[in-house]
């Protein structure tokens, strides 16, 4: 347990004290719903699902977050790859703690810095639009569904932040993957009119699933395959745990270190 509280003071120390926090973890989120939420939801209108119309901002809010928490986690997982790189990693992996508590300190911290950002972009967009929201419990079920939701981006990109060797390897892993995810996903519209190949890829895309478990509960939205996309992203946080500890290995670690010729 001192091995996780370590973990955790550590990134605390790291992230939180930099003098760029606040732009980063707040003004940059309520920046983003800010522009697509308020002033692109102006043009938009209402959006309607099923028999059930929200104003715009209140159902990108979802999908803000998600971006947030995705965001987060390539922050965690880009720290993670400087150390790795510089040897720094490798030498943490030696001292006599377990390799467990690397990640469960760091996943900690990046869920309640997760958690912490939602409050905030919820409590803004209540301000802004108020009373389109689910009853309180449905509320504090949201708050814990992100929690869960944050896992799996955590584990996933720190599984590939350990996987892969060169800066540039990682940079077009964010660029070439990550950044499509979010635009052919329902996190800036709904997918009931979208061409089919769009409502296939989005289908079968963690960050669709994320965003409508989040948008059930914030907004009980209905959503006839909701119990199917809660046990496909546990599947997916469950995977990416197992891809992740695997990957926390002395050996594994320092052959993808080693520099590209």
């Amino acid at each position: 347990m001192n091995d996780i509280f370590a973990n955790l003071y550590r990134e605390y120390k790291t992230r939180v004290t930099s003098s760029r926090i606040i732009t980063e973890n707040i003004v940059n989120p309520l920046v983003i719903l800010f522009i697509f939420g308020v002033a692109l939801g102006e043009a938009v209108g209402d959006i309607k699902i099923g028999q059930v119309r929200v104003p715009y901002l209140s159902f990108f809010l979802s999908g803000a977050i998600n971006i947030s928490i995705i965001t987060n986690a390539m922050v965690a997982s880009t720290r993670l790859f400087l150390d790795k790189y510089v040897g720094l990693f490798d030498e943490i992996l030696t001292y006599p703690i377990k390799k467990e508590s690397i990640l469960i300190g760091k996943l900690l911290f990046n869920s309640i810095l997760s958690l912490v950002q939602g409050i905030i972009m919820l409590t803004f967009t209540y301000l802004m639009k108020p009373g389109y929201f689910s009853k309180p419990e449905q509320i504090i079920l949201f708050f814990l569904a992100l929690i869960i939701i944050s896992w799996g981006w955590f584990f996933i990109l720190m599984f590939l932040a350990l996987k892969v060797k060169t800066q540039d390897e990682f940079n077009s892993m964010y660029y070439l993957v990550m950044t499509p995810l979010m635009f052919i996903s329902s996190v800036y519209y709904p997918l009931e009119k979208t061409p089919f190949i769009i409502k296939a890829i989005s289908s079968i895309n963690p960050l669709t699933w994320a965003t409508d478990i989040s948008r059930f509960f914030l907004l009980g939205l209905p959503d006839r395959h909701l119990t199917s996309k809660i046990i496909l992203y546990l599947f997916f946080v469950i995977i990416s745990y197992i891809l992740a500890r695997r990957s926390l290995n002395v050996k594994a670690i320092r052959a993808s270190s080693a520099k590209s010729p």
